[in-house]
């Protein structure tokens, strides 16, 4: 039995079995004979049923780590390329001023580093707001998308459209969708809008989240240039970290995109609510 894979030999063997049972006659030593067949075949199947969702399961964690790894890599990248670069710059900068000993030199060094220091701090906080902004926390899906679009659409070319219909923004339920729930439908919105920005070559986007149901639906649609299937399914822009943090939480994702037709994400994850302390946003979000 090779492990992980459940085959129709089993499935058979089993059926084989039970057909063979329930035509037997009243002949207590062939009917026992037939019965411990039976139970064999089905400890068999059962066995391969086992296997295949261990084999499964260690699939899973092996993929949430790769993922893992991945963002982590990513965020490294970034605090490499921004952060650390800036600092260096900076010290730079102000060690030159201070070799030089000219007093007009060191004061116009630290108006820069006092610049450069402020543009870090910006570079910063958006690293921080990337990584687990505080706003989708304390008042949910709604008010955290809002001002991820604002800011997108304040430093990028995109003309981002949102709209957004959750039954605990807008009062209809008492409880909030659960913390993991919550970030798996930011982080799908964050990382197409991040794919339109950097490159589809967009300039409109629209985001639609609803729930309906058991069910909240992602829908993020641009108009750019789209990609192939390949890289769709390559992994290729983070979509298999999204497809990966949407499968934990059961849910499911169609990515439709070809080549000039822009793309549509769609995701459709489980409505889970849970009673805990949290803002809600005021008005309609």
């Amino acid at each position: 039995m090779h492990e992980g894979r459940v085959t129709e030999q089993y499935l058979n063997n089993a059926l084989d079995a039970w057909r063979d049972l329930d035509a037997t006659e009243r002949d207590e030593d062939e009917f026992e004979t037939r019965r411990a067949a039976f139970e064999h075949a089905m400890n068999d199947l059962e066995q391969a049923v086992s296997s295949a969702s261990r084999a499964e399961e260690r699939e899973r964690r092996r993929t949430a780590i790769v993922a893992s790894e991945m963002e982590r890599q990513r965020w490294a990248m970034e605090l490499h390329d921004e952060t650390l670069q800036d600092l260096g710059a900076l010290r730079v900068m102000v060690e030159g001023a201070v070799q030089r000993g000219d007093t007009e030199i060191m004061r116009n060094s630290l108006v820069m580093a006092s610049a450069q220091i402020e543009e870090s701090i910006l570079g910063l906080e958006t690293l921080i707001h990337m990584l687990r902004p505080a706003t989708l926390d304390q008042f949910g899906i709604g008010a955290a998308v809002e001002s991820l679009v604002e800011r997108m659409n304040g430093r990028t070319d995109l003309n981002i459209e949102v709209h957004i219909d959750l039954f605990w923004e807008q009062g209809r339920l008492p409880s909030r969708l659960d913390s993991q729930t919550e970030s798996t439908v930011y982080r799908v919105v964050q990382e197409s809008l991040n794919n339109a920005a950097k490159h589809s070559g967009a300039s409109r986007t629209s985001v639609s989240i609803t729930e309906t149901g058991e069910l909240v639906t992602v829908v993020i649609e641009d108009n750019g240039k789209g990609f192939s299937a390949f890289e769709v399914n390559g992994g290729r822009f983070g979509l298999s970290g999204m497809r990966e943090r949407v499968d934990l939480v059961g849910g499911s994702m169609v990515i439709d995109s070809t080549p000039g037709k822009g793309t549509c994400v769609e995701a459709h994850v489980p409505a889970v609510h849970i009673e805990r302390p949290a803002t809600r946003p005021s008005g309609n979000v």
